[in-house]
């Protein structure tokens, strides 16, 4: 099978850009557990370590990247890809952490169609075991349809949080 995707890695001195390629090839390039390359997303765990998690078609898998982005680092066991599928999962993994806990976001349903929402799942692990715990938010036909419904989930999530952690000071 042809892949379709690529994660890549691009430079800027400001973050309108110009962008320029690092790497001059894709970071990841293959399919790996059935992922897609694409949709990815860094999270910077409490010990420094970065993770990205990505992938389309149905799966999603988290790698260790290097400090400076440019390469892969192999886990505690020698795996340099670990599948964190969780159900009903389709794409658009974002991951933060709250309370010591790893909260673990995706998308579900058809991008283009009427069932797609954004679930999510709570993990004491940046691995898993992620656990669908239920959907946080479904489309509005007056707001957004598609993939604009990522966007605005995240932003309220982010809201939320924000708020639930200036109130608790």
């Amino acid at each position: 099978m042809k892949v379709k995707g690529g994660i890549g890695v691009a430079v800027s001195d400001r973050p309108e850009g110009p962008y320029k390629d690092l790497l001059g090839k894709p970071l990841i390039n293959e399919i790996v557990n059935g992922a897609q390359p694409i949709d990815q997303f860094v999270f910077r765990d409490d010990d420094g370590r970065y993770y990205m998690y990505y992938g389309g078609w149905g799966h999603c898998n988290v790698v260790r990247l290097n400090d400076d982005f440019t390469g892969l680092v192999p886990f505690e066991d020698g795996t340099v890809y670990k599948e964190v599928t969780p159900d009903k999962y389709v794409e658009g993994p974002f991951m933060f952490k709250k309370n010591g806990k790893y909260y673990f976001m995706w998308s579900e349903g058809g991008w283009t169609g009427p069932d797609y929402c954004v679930a999510y799942a709570i993990a004491d692990s940046p691995f898993g075991p992620f656990n669908r715990i239920a959907t946080i938010l479904q489309q509005d036909s007056t707001i957004a349809r598609g993939a604009g419904i990522i966007p605005i989930a995240c932003s309220r999530i982010l809201k939320i949080i924000i708020s639930s952690t200036i109130a608790a000071r």
